[in-house]
């Protein structure tokens, strides 16, 4: 379990999920700004009703998706029905552009941008789909992350991107210039001349999503490459403050612990043959299959190294390059190997260039079988070995792959053939996105990384004996992580939720076509990584990939395995949490006394157009007792609205009720349709206050921090994280919400205030918030009410409690039996509680 634990309005917050391994350095990081761009229901369904939005469903059809950038109300992505096109423009490139322009002139209301900011950036012709890019400018200067696109399939237009950045009134003026620039990243990054190579700077607008809001501040940007380690960053700095403004790391790496078993793929599973292809040996180069001929008659002496046509192996001097002789008889082979009397050191390192050597040629045929356009293999690629810059790693820096030596518990990351497949996995993203269209989002690229290395192999167990000693694989792209819930602060953990949905997607459409399946799915992995700029984008562009006819209103001949797939791990509609959706807003948190209390539920199916049934009736379970168990509770059937809407009246409850209440739902064949709440294990009911209440204390967190303080119980303080708790605004990372329950900022554990926080607890460690001293007088009852957002492992595990002046008053359940206790609770709204402190108020009233 992965989570974290958040409290707001007014009082309350505990500790969230632990996991083992803390996490990476994120690829990314924009100063103020969240990892990633996440949606919320309430943002997503203020901009639908948008006038730009509205207006173009009523011109266009009201068969149309959209994913908003929630800042600007613009579509990051709309597609659809689309409508027909000349189908013969699209073949000329001149007539194409006209096209595309002439759409972006009608559509202006909802582009909301000039034809005077937009230039054409790229046309693409790939997997049957025209693509026309848009660079988008502002007063000359090129806007950063900004994405106007268009895209036809079938003769129809059918997915529009217009995330230009409307509204854009900056300066082009910049306070300082491109040397001070210099300066102020070398201080900002310790990149002394010493320690790196800065490039010249670029004068950019760079869109900076934070907290407040959208801000377009102007930026010189600049590459920074160190020296001292594998690094090159792009760096932001500010054009009038001189503030560094972010960065983002160009050199991708793989790193970890192990998983799984396939021979031939690591140390452990011995050794075999391959061939070697493109190797020049005396006056031949032998073939992809490694055959060759030479002019010669046998027997003859041949001499070669681990350099191919197509890959240039390059191994440390101090390490030693191979070279490999042997003598060729009529029809024979010649092997290339450590010699006889090599100790194991030279062994090792000789394994580490030969299989660098096959593997990349295997990856490099699995990307141009998905396509054969692809234009890193027409390159040789540069593949350094037997490095001693980091141990129990490997990176892609944008040019050249690179694997170190066996070291600190790992092996050489030149012997796994998984580590080079996922290496080289981050060049076929690099040269397959569509400029202007994609990104090397760092997650996306590593989910994308490890889908490559597990459809080759054809096990869902990536990176197998990367530790030495044992099997187990680095990552498992099975392990079910849902977006947004699962985001990490370490790129290769939030990468998974990508992988794990084409790796399901690839399982389901072997199954119903065979291999025929395997290869529609690996064509839908080479579309996200052509057109999807973060892992949010991926669901619109599996759909359009596997679309026959320009119109995704009606459908795509797998939609329904890829709702499934990509839903189960948060992404599109699909079917995540059941084939049925239960809708309920919770009751406010006062109501009203001896008055009527209506619940509202709506349902349906998650996916109606690949499942069947209804939801065929709901109850409502209810106590106004607080000290009665959830068991023990009223019952009350709902009453069918249609349509799947029902309704119940709970009783008038008196002044001073603490409600709990509960709803289920039946299918029409008798099943179980679904719960509300889920998760809360401890407590799994929704709370509300039926009455007023005399306030002695509250806070909400908004004006200040309400006098609340965190301190350190036990575990090593001098640990960066050790204590967690943070007064700032939540950002959906390790379970959190994306938002407080009033306002903006709460109380919780890790809500991520530096990039590389994740969301999560550490292990081992205890710690807690503190509200202030508190006079209540002699009144009773004394109640604790608060809003809790609580993710945290089973109480075997985990402990999460209330204390009032040292007293128990609340702790999350622990299973009875502690072997395999998984009862985790994990709350997925913010839950009122209200708890009877009374017994617990001091004698002076505190």
């Amino acid at each position: 379990m992965r989570r974290a634990l958040l409290l707001s309005l007014p009082l309350l917050l505990l500790p969230g999920l632990a996991l083992a391994v803390t996490g990476d350095v994120p690829v990314k990081w924009l100063d103020g700004a969240p990892a990633h761009r996440v949606e919320t229901a309430k943002g997503q369904a203020t901009a639908a009703q948008g006038e730009a939005w509205r207006g173009f469903l009523a011109r266009r059809g009201s068969q149309w998706s959209a994913r908003f950038d929630e800042a600007t109300g613009s579509p990051l992505r709309f597609w659809g029905e689309g409508w027909p096109v000349d189908a013969a423009a699209l073949q000329e490139d001149a007539s194409a552009w006209a096209l595309g322009w002439q759409i972006l002139e009608d559509e202006q209301a909802l582009l909301g941008l000039d034809r005077a900011d937009l230039e054409p950036l790229a046309l693409d012709r790939r997997l049957g789909i025209t693509t026309l890019t848009f660079a988008r400018q502002h007063r000359g200067l090129p806007v950063e992350d900004a994405r106007v696109s268009l895209r036809f399939k079938a003769g129809r237009f059918v997915v529009g991107q217009f995330g230009g950045y409307p509204g854009i009134g900056t300066d082009p003026r910049p306070a300082i210039d491109a040397r001070q620039a210099v300066d102020a990243a070398r201080i900002a990054l310790d990149a002394g001349p010493d320690q790196a190579d800065l490039s010249a700077p670029e004068l950019v607008v760079r869109p900076m999503h934070r907290a407040t809001g959208l801000e377009h501040p102007l930026a010189w940007r600049l590459e920074v490459t160190r020296h001292d380690r594998p690094s090159r960053k792009t760096v932001w700095i500010d054009a009038r403050t001189g503030d560094l403004l972010g960065w983002e790391e160009q050199v991708r790496f793989t790193a970890g612990t192990v998983v799984a078993v396939i021979d031939d793929r690591y140390p452990l599973a011995g050794t075999t043959t391959a061939p070697m292809s493109g190797v020049a040996l005396g006056n031949a180069v032998s073939a992809l299959n490694g055959t060759f001929s030479t002019p010669g008659s046998p027997p003859e002496a041949l001499n070669w190294g681990p350099d191919g046509t197509w890959v240039n192996v390059d191994s440390p001097d101090n390490f030693g390059q191979a070279s490999f002789s042997d003598t060729l008889t009529e029809g024979g082979v010649v092997t290339a190997q450590a010699a006889a009397n090599a100790g194991n050191t030279e062994v090792r390192r000789t394994l580490a260039q030969t299989q660098t050597h096959v593997s990349t040629m295997v990856a490099r045929a699995k990307c141009q079988e998905i396509d054969p356009g692809f234009g890193w293999a027409t390159q040789q690629v540069q593949a350094n070995v037997n490095l001693n810059d980091t141990d129990c790693n490997a990176w892609y820096d944008g040019q050249s792959i690179n694997f170190v030596r066996q070291g600190s518990g790992c092996n050489n990351t030149g012997r796994i053939a998984d580590v080079i497949y996922h290496e080289y996995g981050h060049g076929f993203h690099a040269w397959s996105i569509v400029q202007g269209q994609g990104d090397f989002d760092g997650a996306l690229s590593e989910g994308l990384a490890d889908y490559l290395t597990v459809t080759i192999t054809g096990d869902p167990g990536m990176g197998r004996n990367f530790v030495q000693g044992n099997t187990n694989p680095l990552r498992d792209v099975e392990d079910l992580l849902v977006w947004p819930d699962d985001i990490n602060g370490d790129p290769h953990i939030t990468g998974i939720i990508i992988a794990g949905a084409l790796w399901d997607l690839r399982v389901l459409m072997e199954a119903d076509q065979g291999a025929a399946g395997i290869a529609q799915t690996d064509q839908i992995f080479f579309a996200v990584a052509s057109y999807s700029s973060d892992i949010g984008d991926s669901y619109s562009d599996a759909l359009l990939a596997d679309d026959d006819d320009g119109n995704l209103a009606n459908g795509t001949p797998n939609q329904c395995l890829i709702d499934e797939a990509f839903g189960a791990h948060g992404l599109g509609p699909g079917v995540q949490g059941g084939a049925y959706y239960l809708d309920h807003d919770p009751l406010g948190t006062l109501l009203p006394p001896d008055a009527s209390i209506t619940v509202d539920l709506a349902t349906g199916l998650a996916n109606a157009e690949c499942a069947a049934g209804t939801v065929a009736s709901a109850t409502v379970h209810y106590s106004l007792d607080a000290d009665e168990g959830v068991g023990s509770f009223d019952s009350l059937a709902m009453t069918s609205l249609g349509g799947g809407d029902f309704s119940a009246d709970l009783p008038e409850a008196p002044s001073g009720t603490y409600l709990r209440y509960w709803i289920e739902a039946v299918d029409d064949a008798g099943g179980d349709a679904g719960r509300l709440p889920e998760g809360s294990i401890t407590d799994p009911w929704y709370g509300a206050w039926v009455g007023a209440v005399e306030t002695h204390f509250e806070a909400d967190f908004e004006a200040d921090d309400g006098a609340f303080s965190s301190e350190l119980i036990t575990g090593d303080p001098n640990t960066p994280g050790t204590n967690d708790w943070h007064w700032a605004e939540p950002q959906g990372g390790g379970g959190d919400p994306v938002g407080a329950w009033s306002g903006s900022l709460a109380w919780g554990n890790d809500l991520q205030v530096e990039s590389n926080w994740n969301g999560e607890y550490q292990n081992g460690i205890h710690n807690r918030l503190v509200s202030p001293d508190i006079q209540v007088g002699t009144s009773e009852p004394v109640l604790l009410q608060f809003r809790r957002w609580l993710t945290v492992e089973d109480g075997v595990f985990d402990q999460a409690t209330v204390r009032v002046n040292g007293e128990l008053v609340w702790s999350n359940h622990a299973s009875s039996n502690p072997n395999g206790a998984a009862d985790h609770h994990i709350d997925s709204h913010w839950a009122f509680r209200s708890l009877d402190i009374t017994d617990q108020v001091g004698p002076t009233g505190e």
